[in-house]
């Protein structure tokens, strides 16, 4: 039995990049990726699924297509905007209003960065939920 606490966690790496990478392409002024962060980027998407298809034994032979826009121009792209600024206010002022706010809608968030306890950092659900209570003043955070 597999007791990893997220089954699909390859894919979560990997829209987890394009997401990153949509980010980028889609801030003010848009400037496209330089030589250099195109190929750290298209590493790092084959990385993810050289791993996916260890663990899972399947090869993934979808096509990714991007599309780079504004966030006014895309009512999805200001709610995905919105989510990520709550995190990065929470990470970085400590403040967790937003957070709390939009809990209910959040799913998963994976801390990678706080390894004081796993490897691979920490899992937050709606059933451990992410709290300024479950970080110590000295956690690392996004």
């Amino acid at each position: 039995m597999n007791s990893s606490p997220f089954k699909n966690e390859g894919w979560l790496y990997g829209l987890a990049f394009l997401l990153a990478l949509g980010f980028r392409l889609i801030q003010l002024g848009a400037s496209p990726l330089t030589d250099s962060e195109a190929t750290l980027a298209l590493q790092a998407l084959h990385i993810a699924r050289d791993r996916f298809a260890r663990q899972w034994g399947r090869q993934s032979t979808s096509i990714i297509n991007m599309t780079p826009q504004k966030t006014q121009e895309r009512g999805g792209l200001q709610a995905v905007d919105y989510f990520l600024w709550s995190l990065q206010r929470f990470y970085e002022r400590r403040e967790d209003r937003y957070v709390e706010l939009l809990w209910n809608s959040f799913r998963l968030v994976h801390d990678l960065d706080d390894t004081r306890r796993t490897p691979y950092g920490v899992y937050y659900t709606r059933k451990k939920p992410l709290t300024l209570a479950a970080l110590d003043n000295d956690s690392p955070g996004i």
